[in-house]
């Protein structure tokens, strides 16, 4: 921590504070690593203009509903 910068040090401190009000993260669902690998496809479809945000957006929305009643 001495080797550490005032600004560095203020951040340990804040972690070492927020870790006492939290525990280890639920593991995700099944399916969350498919609809994490779709959801750069889907934000292209939209930045790139190939969908609205609107049909961009219920189509993912639709996606994810699907897939993780499938597993």
């Amino acid at each position: 921590m001495a080797k550490l910068t005032p600004t560095e040090n203020k951040i340990i401190e804040y972690l070492n504070l927020v870790s006492t009000w939290v525990g280890p993260l639920p593991p995700p669902p099944k399916g969350a690593g498919e609809i994490d690998r779709n959801f750069e496809p889907a934000w292209q479809a939209i930045a790139f203009k190939q969908k609205s945000v609107e049909q961009g957006s219920k189509d993912f929305y639709a996606y994810c509903q699907e897939t993780l009643a499938r597993a």
